[in-house]
């Protein structure tokens, strides 16, 4: 049985214990370094309609400028975000 532990580590809770945010894993990696993904991208319901996101900023956004030719120094300039954030950000729409 696979451990979830991992998994569980990447949900955030509100006081009443409720699902509040999620950090999706950005990065294929094997069982045991699942733990290493940082926890940049998140999904919560209050930011973007639960859409991924950095810093407030949709994934999505990101990757289209990207896609367009802008280099992610350009978009963490722009955005306010480092260029690590940018980076995690790509790698998820690019999954």
């Amino acid at each position: 049985m696979p451990d979830l532990l991992p998994q569980l580590d990447r949900i955030d809770r509100d006081p009443a214990g409720l699902p509040a945010k999620l950090y999706p894993f950005t990065r294929t990696l094997d069982a045991s370094r699942l733990a290493a993904n940082p926890k940049l991208v998140v999904m919560n319901p209050l930011v973007s309609f639960g859409r991924p996101s950095v810093g407030g900023v949709s994934t999505q956004t990101i990757w289209s400028r990207f896609k367009a030719g802008d280099s992610p120094a350009h978009l963490a300039d722009d955005y306010g975000l480092p260029v690590e954030a940018i980076e995690e950000a790509i790698r998820c729409e690019a999954a």
